[in-house]
Parts: C-alpha cells; structure tokens; sequence
C-alpha cells in the first residue's frame, strides 16, 4: 500500500523509509537496543502507553529489550500513513503491526516526529497505543 505523502522532498522520504527499515530489520533480529541506538536522536524521548515518558537515546536503548521480552513482541512491520514538513523537520503518522511468539498480531498507531542528526533522519519523539 503506498502511503500518501505530501510537501516532503523525495530524497526525506526515502530517508525516513530507510530509517525505518533498519529499525525494522534490527528489531526483527532481535536486536532491540541496537535498533534504537540507530534510529533515536540523542535527546529522544519515547512516550509509551501506560508508562512514563523515557528520555535520551541510552535510556531508550534500554527500555525496548525489556519490552519486547514483556510483550513477547517477536517481529514488527511499520507503514507510513501519512508525511508531513515540521519545521525543520518531519511528522509521521503510522501504523504497525506486531506479532507475538505464539503468532498473535497486534495493530498499533504511532505519531514520531523526525529531525535530523549527524546527517541522518532519525526519531526524536515516538508515541504509540494499541488499537482496541
């Protein structure tokens, strides 16, 4: 499914996707710190569901080995729903789908506002919820 992107060159486009499938292709190998070591800017903060907010690229790398182990989150895909210019930046509304060790899917919702740092596209604010 192709995402409706607007205003957003193409070259930050395909930045932002590549971005993301690192973040994807980490993750889904299991490496979760590594995955957030690679996409998050260094004063990034993660807003979780139900939780309180997590804040810089090292804490951040903590956090999601724990959660994925707490949910049992054994591979992840992510879709751009929508792009949009942010200042300096970029705003991306998506949605992700999740699955667990005994095969369940999950749908979720995300909102991550990118910026750029050291040349690379990269999440400075992710928030997210489940679907009900």
């Amino acid at each position: 499914m192709s995402a409706p992107v607007t205003q957003v060159s193409p070259s930050i486009q395909e930045a932002i996707r590549e971005t993301n499938r690192q973040f994807e292709d980490l993750f889904n190998r299991g490496e979760h710190g590594g995955a957030a070591r690679a996409v998050y800017t260094t004063d990034a903060r993660v807003l979780p569901p139900g939780a309180p907010v997590i804040q810089g690229r090292d804490n951040i790398e903590k956090f999601w080995p724990a959660a994925a182990a707490q949910l049992d989150i054994r591979k992840l895909s992510l879709r751009t729903v929508d792009l949009q210019p942010l200042g300096d930046g970029a705003v991306e509304v998506g949605a992700a789908t999740l699955t667990t060790g005994n095969g369940q899917s999950v749908e979720v919702k995300y909102v991550v506002v990118w910026r750029q740092e050291d040349g690379q596209w990269r999440w400075q604010t992710d928030i997210w919820n489940t679907n009900a």
